[in-house]
This record gives structure tokens, sequence and C-alpha cells, in this order.
């Protein structure tokens, strides 16, 4: 399917064979393990949520398979899989190559022919002409025919029969040399060898889609009305950038079993010297107040922070969105409600217009009595201006008792603290925390908060607040402290029967983690990490199952 997406539609395709190819890099890299590596890694992850059956069944027929000493359907089972591709200006001649491990030439050619329905012609030593059935995906973009070439252990599938000439031809040896870090599955796109003409049709594609599902599924309030287009032509601004300035995109995905860990990354590397060059590194730089303030707490069931806002003009034109958005729903507040919109807007305004979100939280563990703690923080711009709007509305929300405060009960810093009472309480929350009583601290920067009976742990993290460079998004979770929460259904003696089940008698605190992080720089990447026995705990536990 990676080819189809490439070659776009069959208007586009014609059968003239391709120019003398002066690039040496493919455009496209793509890199699969083996077989047998594919089933062992597959195995192991589908056994972390009791699927392992269907892949160690498979496992059996590719061992009796090796018994024969034919490979699987002529396949080796032990040499990895790869596919390359040079995409050109004009997209006819673009070619792709894919490599098929090969054990046995004749099972090989069988399964083309009985299998999958091609006709297959000899052409020369070593050398075929596939021709498509009908029914072929790749008919679909009108090519109905590839050609083959057996050369050292493996078979080559070409779009053209010059891309399988020696002067072309990548030796699997050669093409696989570097992929020597275990990596289950690695693809690489070089965007600055697509053409601005293909990337241009490709974003045209991408704005039709769009304005599609915007007709097809239309706003209904003024806000969503006001926003869905700026979304979009942010959007289609962003995807631009990124197709101009980007020099490649790659994904990895790992699997390691012998140490239990699972993680795919994602990673965009910019040209040098453009604008997506510059606006990666200037992330990169910003520091988060909200993010020191949550790293201060000492262990943690689950932290998490994120830090990202609008380019300058994107921030500008957001600006003028948000203040019309302002000034509409003013107008049309009613006069009782009037006086509230207005205070309302006057006091987040600023921070809206801003247009960037630094937030951070962390939920500690439970304690002895199995109650938590969550510590959070909010950047913001003129907090003053929030407090003020928060003292003017206590009156209203204590008089229909939502709510008691208790103001300025100290000062830190530049933080004023204050105590709220919060009436009608979830119960969930209350057995969660098992206290109603909020603490909220108050500065100009920054909005901090904790969810704890003596406000001891708001208090410890102000007194160490500073800023600190930080990803763009980054989360982690223990999935053992986490559990509780996750599953309140359970009993605290069947969640450590669990816990018993998937890490025996060894602490699982070090092998119960999974991340997500969201880092600018140099490169922009994002990379999901997981331990097996989190899965498998979290499994077991019923959070994963539907």
């Amino acid at each position: 399917m990676l080819v189809v997406a490439l070659l776009l539609p069959s208007g586009l395709w014609g059968q003239n064979p391709p120019a003398a190819r002066t690039e040496s890099i493919p455009t496209v890299q793509l890199r699969l393990r083996s077989l047998t590596e594919l089933l062992n890694k597959a195995e192991y992850a589908a056994g972390l949520v009791d699927q392992a059956e269907t892949f160690r069944a498979v496992k059996a027929l590719i061992f009796l398979a090796r018994l024969q000493g034919k490979g699987v359907e002529g396949i080796h089972p032990d040499r990895p899989f790869g596919l390359y591709a040079h995409v050109k200006p004009d997209l006819v001649t673009s070619s792709f190559v894919i490599m098929i491990p090969c054990a046995d030439r004749d099972s090989l050619l069988n399964l083309l022919k009985g299998q999958l329905g091609c006709t297959v012609e000899n052409q020369r030593e070593n050398r075929y002409k596939l021709a498509l059935p009908p029914e072929f995906p790749l008919m679909a973009v009108g090519i109905d025919h590839l050609y083959l070439r057996f050369e050292r252990d493996y078979l080559y599938v070409g779009r053209f029969a010059e891309d399988l000439e020696d002067t072309r031809l990548i030796p699997a040896k050669t093409y696989f040399a570097s992929d020597d870090d275990g990596t289950v599955l690695s693809l690489q796109v070089r965007l600055d060898q697509i053409s601005v003409d293909v990337k241009k049709f490709l974003l045209a594609q991408l704005e039709m889609f769009l304005e599609q599902g915007m007709r097809d599924n239309p706003p209904e309030d003024d806000v969503g009305k006001r926003l869905a287009p700026w979304l979009k032509n942010h959007f289609m601004n962003l995807a631009q950038t990124v197709s101009l300035d980007a020099e490649e995109v790659s994904l990895r995905v790992y699997i390691d079993e012998k140490k239990g860990e699972l993680a795919s990354e994602l990673r965009l590397t910019p040209k040098r010297g453009t604008l997506l060059a510059e606006n990666l590194r200037a992330f990169a730089e910003r520091k988060s107040l909200p993010a020191g303030i949550v790293q201060s707490a000492p262990q943690a069931a689950m932290r998490g922070g994120v830090h990202v806002g609008l380019t300058p003009l994107a921030r500008r034109e957001f600006a003028h969105l948000v203040q019309d958005i302002a000034a509409e729903a003013i107008k049309k507040a009613t006069p009782d409600e009037r006086e509230f919109v207005q205070g309302l807007f006057q006091a987040v305004l600023p921070t809206l217009k801003a247009a960037e979100l630094d937030a951070a939280a962390v939920l500690l563990p439970a304690d002895r009595q199995g109650h938590h703690k969550l510590l959070g923080a909010l950047g913001v711009h003129q907090g003053k201006e929030i407090e003020k709007f928060l003292k003017s509305i206590a009156p209203i929300l204590t008089t229909v008792e939502l709510a008691d405060f208790s103001f300025d009960r100290e000062t830190l810093g530049d933080f004023r603290i204050h105590k709220v009472i919060v009436n009608g309480w979830p119960e969930r929350a209350d057995q969660l925390f098992g206290t109603t009583t909020l603490w909220l601290a108050v500065s100009d920067r920054c909005l901090a908060w904790s969810i704890e009976e003596n406000g001891e742990l708001l208090r410890s993290a102000l007194k160490k607040a500073q800023g600190v460079s930080v990803p763009l998004v980054d989360v982690e979770v223990s999935a053992a402290a986490l559990l509780p929460v996750l599953a309140p259904q359970l009993h605290p003696d069947e969640i450590k029967a669990i816990q018993r089940e998937v890490f025996g008698d060894k602490d699982g605190r070090n092998q119960d983690r999974i991340r997500l992080r969201i880092t600018a720089g140099d490169q922009f990447t994002l990379k999901v990490e997981a331990q097996g026995p989190a899965i498998r705990l979290l499994h077991t536990a019923d959070v994963l199952r539907p």
C-alpha cells in the first residue's frame, strides 16, 4: 500500500521507461526484519495481551517449512525485507524496487503464479516479466506488470526493467548494512528529493479533503464557525512549511523481547537555514515555570507537561480572532449575564491572545490510606486579573453552595495562596483524594493548585519554583502506581495479586513505565516508549480491554 500511495492516481501513469537516474540515495527506504524475527517480536507483543497463540501457530508452520529446505513458499525466513523508491518530478518515471529474501526460486515463482494469480514470463537468465491479475492493488494506479530479477539469495521486484540492471540495483548486502540497531521496521522519506510540483499536488488534495470535511460536518455554533476556517488555513500553512522546509522524515519501530521494551519514534529533520529549522530551535529554547513547579514532586503515578505555542504571525491572527469572539459573546449576552461575561473575558483574554499552552501536572502515588495528591500549574498572562475575577464571583458560588473560599491565606514569593472547599465534589474524586480541599496559588505569570488537605505539597513546590527547559510534550505513567485510579472497581488485595502475577516478587516500579515525549531543536521527534510488564499489568487488570 505504501507503493500505491507514492504512485498516485492512474491518470498520471504511463508505461514509458524512466530516464537515467542521477541521485544515489532513494527518496523512500523501507526495511523490515526477517519473518522469524517479526514473528518472535509479534508473539511477544501479542502475548502481553493474551493473543500469542496465533503467532505460535504460524511459527510452527515456518518450522515445518524449514525442514523441507525451501523456506516459506520460497521466502527465506531469516533474512530481512526491503523496499526503496525514487520519486520523480513528473511521477511517470518514478520507480520502486521490492527486495524479497529467496530460499527457493521455483517455490517463490509458484507463489506468484499459483497464490497471487500472476503470469510469469522468462526473459533471460534470472530475469522475468510479471503480468499482474486485474484484482491486484497496483492495477488501480495503472501498473499492470512488474519485472523480476533473482540475484544473490534475493528476488528483486522492479517497476521498470532498467531499475534491475547492475548500474541501478542496490545489492541487499549494501542496503541492509546499516540496519543493525535492532529496529523491527524503519522507514525513511527524503522530502527534499520530492519536487515542488508533487508537493503542491499533494497539498491541494489535502486542502480539498479538509474543505469537504467542513462541508459535510459544518460547525453549529458561532465560535466553531469562526475557528474552523482559521484552523484549516493554519493547518495548511503548517503542512506547506513542513513539506517545503523538511529534509527527511523517518519512522522506526522497536520491540526488544529480551529487555521487555517497545517503542516507536517519528523524526522530522528540517533543512538548515529554513523557517522550520528556526521555529524548532525557538521551541527548544523555551523555559516553563509550571514544569519547574511540578517537577519538585518526589514520586509520580503520572506526570505530564505540555509547552507549545503558535508562530508570531499565527499568534497575531489568533489574537484578533479571539478578540472578535469575545466582543461578539459580550454583545449577545443578556443584561443579567453581561457583567459576568465581560469580567470573564477581561480575565482570560490576555492568556488566550498569547496563544501559548504551558501546563504541567503530577499525580502522586496513593498513601497508606489509599489517597492521592494532585499538583498542577498553568502559565498565564496577567494572572492578577484572573484572581480579581475569581474574587468577584466567589460570593455567588458561596451563595449557591458550590464552594467556600478563604482568600489570601499567605504569600510565597510572587504567589498569593487561597483555600477553596469544593462542595458537591464527585464521590469518586472524594475517594481518590480523601479531601474536598483545593489550594490555589496565583501570580501574574502562573496559576498553581493542589488537591490535598493541608497545602504542604503546593507550598513546597512554590519554594523551589523556577523555569526549566522542557520538551513540547512529556507524559510519563507508572502503571503500577496508577492502577488504583484506572481500575477503581478492584479491591486493593486484587491489585496486589495482579502485580504479583506480572512482576513476581520484584519491585514493579522499574518495569511499569509508559512515556510519550515530543521534542524540538535540531529535529522534531515524537517517541512513544512502553515496558512490556506495564502493558501486561494494564491488560490483566482489564484496563486495556473494550
